[in-house]
């Protein structure tokens, strides 16, 4: 997808992964020098991609339909790390 990282991307961020249906993986940094709060440290923030009727996306999606809303804070995101995120990206 293009957005893959296996170095860090910012001080914030440790990596980006995605997988082949379009999801997004953003691991938070585990440094303890950058100042967020100790239980998000290492954590990972799940983006994933949905059509306009809520759907997952599937593979024959792929190029065919466009991406209506990302639900994040899902899988592999702990509650400590979604009490982050805005209320928008809560899924």
């Amino acid at each position: 997808w293009g957005c893959e990282s296996s170095t860090p991307t910012s001080k914030y961020v440790a990596s980006v992964a995605t997988d082949a249906l379009g999801a997004v993986t953003v691991t938070v940094t585990s440094s303890t020098t950058v100042g967020l709060p100790a239980p998000i440290l290492g954590d990972t923030l799940t983006l994933l991609p949905q059509d306009s009727a809520g759907n997952a996306y599937a593979s024959s999606l792929i190029g065919t339909t466009q991406i209506f809303k990302w639900t994040c804070g899902s899988t592999g995101t702990s509650s400590a790390l979604v009490k982050y995120l805005p209320g928008s990206c809560r899924g």
